[in-house]
């Protein structure tokens, strides 16, 4: 048993609340995400200050064996270095020797038999600590290398003799360093430099047995022609067949008039295939049910014969044409004509018709995962192709059944897809089985439309969450984009916090960033999708020269057309600004642009070279994504690279050409250095030319923050009314090391109410940690002017210093109306600069004047000649060190 030497004893009222990696960590939600054994539960903890608190117990002794409570595995970051702390009362017969144990465990995958380590620590026990769960324990711990999920367990009687009754709460658990989760929030922790794995469906349709023009119309568009596979119709039995004088069954005028409706929109996928289910509940005439009650089979399978040959007999679809039949549709749904016996009856008469032999069986089809197993188990030796729909119905019976399909070597299509979540799993459990997918029941929204696409590549992360019926994956397209989804259950979802966590570097998230995460909320039926990008940050140089690491070349523009001249090249027409647009860059060259000329750096796909452009082209052609390597750069075009071309910039012979997005040779790597002309803005997109990229707004009560575009201008309007508040903000924006700040903007006040108050700047600052728990670290304000007039123009200039907290490593612009004073009006804002400066002593640009900057004025010894000058340069740095 290993007791810890850091466990700190101590009365209090609770943990603090931060950010945990596991979920329900106080059990306020009860036994979600816990598991108890046999006398062990949740119930109130009796603190004296918090009648609400809950906690869990357990306890053994007097022959009860032993007891556990088990947290349920929980994703956690790729780091080494773990803390927790909890909370505990014990009521003790065994001797204080012993303890019941807090126990980690450590898991490769997530999957209980892949367990790679665990460690062990006491509970601890102080007197009167049993109301109220008064003792806090506490200590770090290290995760084996590979980890990837844990689960916690704490016992009594298991790893020793210890017997009584112990409770506890509050139990934390964190990772060391930024990439914890926000409170409440379920992490989806993903490395972009992983492979990834198949986890696709290719198999897709429509619904069409409640036929709807514009649900088709958005399948065509999110599915496509091409992925498009199957067009569900039904059979309308409202009434008894007619049968013409040989004893063939035929459709009636009305179940025909039906049927060329559903064909009127099946027709528009030409090249779809048909599915089709022959009984409902609310279709069925009495003619169909015996007198048992149960479904007359012979007459349910003619009625399938009847469609099958009026839609080849007017619509030219052979036999081989129908990828599948359900012989009854949600059978489990009230349904009073049926039974697993009797579908298994009319699934054995579908097979005795020779006709029909050659059409799969698709089934149970019941309306819940949880009943298909028992429609299932009396259907099987009939059924070719498993399904369910998950309309009610657990996370765990779901995949159950899946599973249960694919064991008995059949593959599994959902007949009506209910919501986004449930193809997330099914392409988890099907991996790369072809003929799976499913047919959408509503309308196909957009972020299923992007998963067909993007499942084609492959899956670089996943979890899904039972308790809240939600879950989320990211994928790696064929053209290597890379995607985030989140979806949940139709009718089953509870409300759900989940945070995309990007563990090896920052990203943009639908251009938003830099940043590690991304946080969404859903509650029932959602699906959300969003397109993530990366790209390394240029040195923050107003223009830069970019020069050639494997040839003595220095990209310019010579003659109108990009060229190479020599590094030692000065003059115009050599300096090029790095305009940021979201994760990639325009690289604009300076004097062209100011002649007139062409001046945007840009690849063609037609060409398949490199050349210029116009600098209003904002398309994906000249877009430039940086990858660091060492002190260089690759410079990647953005539209070559999706295209599958040839994308990354290189000089051959001394002409600027297009390469690999493999090779790495010199020639393809880059080197930026400043031009004297100043520091950039830190701020992307300050000036709203580029919509919201890098920009997100929100209000309440009718507050709001939007985008206008006046005269070829942008800027932002934040309006507040009688009770809103609204507020504009930017990404966190990292500081150059040892650099101070300065602010500007424009701004542009119609005002409401007196003129006691105005608009807001907040500032936010952080450390290292950024927006993890125990990132912040202080905060800001400043009014935004107003003058005279300013309104149409936007034209008050707002300006200053920022003073930085000790440790910002980054800081947040927020501009806000009605909050937190009551200001009331609508302000604009154009404009929004953050630039870096340094204290004129501080030449090695550390952050402080100290006896390291003699060493830089020693350099400039070597280049200075004047002594005038040499002796304003020591002046100015004695004058900053006092």
């Amino acid at each position: 048993m290993k007791k810890l030497p850091c466990f700190v004893v101590f009365f209090a009222a609770a943990a603090l609340s931060q950010a945990d990696l596991i979920p329900n960590d106080d059990f306020s939600a009860q036994r979600d995400y816990w598991n108890f054994s046999t006398n062990a539960w949740v119930e109130n903890a009796n603190h004296p200050q918090k009648p609400d608190m809950l906690c869990g117990r357990l306890e053994n002794g007097g022959g009860m064996g032993a007891q556990d409570i088990r947290s349920n595995l929980f994703a956690v970051p790729p780091v080494s270095d773990f803390s927790f702390n909890f909370n505990s009362g014990i009521w003790q017969q065994t001797t204080s020797e012993l303890h019941p144990v807090f126990q980690v465990r450590f898991y490769g995958s997530k999957d209980h038999g892949d367990m790679i380590g665990q460690v062990k620590f006491d509970v601890q026990k102080d007197s009167g600590d049993w109301w109220g769960i008064l003792t806090q324990n506490s200590g770090d711990f290290q995760a084996p290398s590979g980890t990837k999920y844990m689960d916690v367990v704490f016992s009594s009687g298991l790893h020793n003799p210890w017997e009584g009754g112990a409770r506890i709460g509050n139990v934390k658990l964190n990772a060391k360093g930024k990439l914890n989760p926000s409170e409440g929030a379920l992490p989806l922790y993903f490395d972009l430099t992983d492979t990834g794995v198949t986890k696709r469906l290719d198999y897709w349709g429509m619904d069409q047995t409640w036929i709807d023009g514009w649900n088709m119309e958005e399948a065509i568009t999110q599915i496509g022609h091409d992925d498009f596979d199957v067009v569900r119709i039904n059979f309308l039995a409202v009434e008894p067949l007619n049968y013409d004088a040989a004893g063939e069954p035929l459709l009636t005028q009305t179940m025909k008039d039906f049927v060329d409706r559903a064909m009127d929109q099946a027709i528009r996928a030409p090249g779809a295939n048909l599915g089709m289910h022959l009984t409902a509940k609310s279709d069925l005439h009495d003619w169909y049910v015996g007198s048992d009650g149960l479904i007359i089979p012979e007459r349910t399978v003619d009625g399938a014969v009847a469609m099958i040959n009026y839609i080849e007999d007017n619509y030219g679809y052979s036999i081989d044409r129908w990828d599948f039949v359900e012989v009854i549709n949600e059978p489990d749904w009230e349904y009073p004509y049926s039974s697993p016996q009797n579908m298994a009856a009319v699934m054995a008469e579908f097979r005795s018709r020779g006709q029909l032999d050659s059409v799969p069986l698709l089934g149970p089809s019941t309306l819940s995962s949880d009943s298909a197993y028992n429609w299932y188990s009396a259907t099987q030796g009939y059924t070719d192709i498993g399904g369910t729909h998950v309309i009610n119905g657990s996370v765990d019976s779901f995949k159950g059944f899946i599973e249960w399909v694919h064991n008995d070597g059949k593959p599994f299509v959902n007949p009506e897809v209910h919501s986004f979540a449930e193809i997330m799993i099914q392409a988890d459990l099907s991996g790369d089985r072809p003929g799976e997918g499913g047919v959408f029941w509503d309308n196909v929204v957009p972020a299923a439309g992007r998963f067909i696409q993007a499942c084609k590549g492959k899956r670089i992360a996943y979890q899904m969450d039972a308790v809240t019926w939600s879950g989320t994956s990211v994928y790696r397209d064929p053209q290597n984009r890379v995607w985030l989804f989140a979806g949940s259950s139709e009718r089953n979802a509870k409300n759900s916090k989940w945070e995309f966590i990007s563990t090896n570097r920052d990203v943009f998230i639908n251009d938003f960033g830099p940043s590690v995460r991304k946080t969404i909320t859903m509650g029932s039926h959602a699906h959300w999708h969003a397109e993530l990008t990366w790209g390394d940050r240029n040195p923050p140089y107003y223009s830069q020269y970019v020069d050639n690491s494997g040839e003595t070349a220095r990209m310019a523009v010579i003659d109108g057309k990009l060229n190479t001249t020599s590094p030692n090249d000065t003059g115009a027409f050599t300096q090029w600004k790095f305009r940021p647009t979201g994760a990639f860059y325009y690289i604009d060259n300076i004097d062209a642009g100011d002649a007139g000329q062409r001046s945007r750096l840009s690849a063609s796909e037609i060409r398949r070279d490199v050349g210029l452009v116009r600098d209003n082209q904002n398309d994906n052609f000249v877009k430039w994504q940086l990858i660091q390597i060492d002190e260089s750069f690759f410079l990647e075009n953005v539209g070559m690279q999706r295209a599958g071309l040839k994308s990354r910039l290189k000089v051959e012979s001394g002409s600027v050409t297009l390469t690999e997005s493999s090779d790495e040779d010199t020639k393809a790597q880059w080197n930026f250095s400043d031009t004297g002309s100043g520091y950039a803005n830190l701020i992307i997109n300050g000036d709203f030319e580029d919509g919201w990229i890098c920009w997100q707004g929100d209000g309440d009560n009718d507050g709001q923050a939007s985008l206008i575009e006046e005269g070829g201008n942008h800027f932002m309007y934040i309006e507040t009314q009688t009770e809103g508040s609204a507020q504009l903000q930017s990404p966190l924006v990292k500081v150059p090391s040892g650099a101070n700040l300065t602010y500007s903007f424009n701004s542009g006040i119609w005002q409401e109410t007196s003129a006691g108050h105005s608009p807001l700047l907040q500032i936010m600052f952080y450390n290292e940690l950024g927006e993890a728990e125990g990132g912040w670290l202080g905060q800001e304000w400043l009014d935004i002017l107003r003058t005279q007039g300013d309104w149409a123009e936007v034209s008050t200039l707002n300006e200053g210093s920022i003073n930085l907290p000790d440790g910002t490593e980054y800081v947040q612009l927020r501009f806000r109306g009605g909050w937190p004073n009551d200001w009331k009006g609508g302000f604009r804002i154009d404009n929004v600069s953050l630039k870096p400066f340094y204290n004129p002593g501080d030449f090695s640009k550390d952050g402080s004047v100290n006896l390291l900057d003699l060493s830089a004025i020693a350099q400039e010894w070597q280049t200075i000649y004047d002594t005038y000058d040499l002796r304003v340069l020591a002046e100015n740095w004695l004058n900053a060190g006092n």
